[in-house]
């Protein structure tokens, strides 16, 4: 079926999205080069300390990274779609987030509390004062 808003007649310029898929490729080349670059600097800066998971553990990540992958192509725009249309859904999302988030901080709140405790003690004397000052700036807030 032909677009009616298009006519025969008219001559359709295609130089604009001729320089559009130029600066695609352009971006699309930076991105893999960026990657690869940092892919070897692990590979050359780790050296021996790299370990490879179980094959168990390797497939389970790689499903998770996969279902990840598709929540985001596919889920997310559906979301993002349904939260310009309606306040009330952008709020309960929000409100969810919030829980969420804050009940990660509850349930591992001692977690925290013991890398603070190592970090404190790592500093040592230099920066025993900034910590307390920011210990007592945190109890306050």
């Amino acid at each position: 079926m032909q677009n009616p808003w298009v006519h025969d007649d008219e001559e359709v310029s295609t130089k604009g999205s001729q320089i559009h898929e130029s600066r695609a490729n352009v971006l699309a080349a930076l991105v893999w080069t960026t990657l690869l670059i940092l892919f070897a600097a692990i590979v050359l800066l780790a050296g021996d300390q790299l370990t490879m998971p179980s094959p168990d553990r390797a497939l389970s990540m790689l499903l998770r990274v996969f279902g990840v992958v598709l929540i985001v192509l596919f889920a997310l725009p559906v979301l993002f779609k349904l939260l310009r249309i309606s306040r009330l859904l952008t709020a309960l999302v929000v409100v969810g987030s919030l829980g969420l988030g804050g009940r990660l901080l509850l349930m591992n709140g001692y977690l925290f509390s013991e890398e603070y405790r190592l970090l404190t003690e790592l500093a040592g004397s230099e920066l025993q004062e900034p910590m307390e000052f920011f210990e007592a700036l945190s109890l306050l807030v």
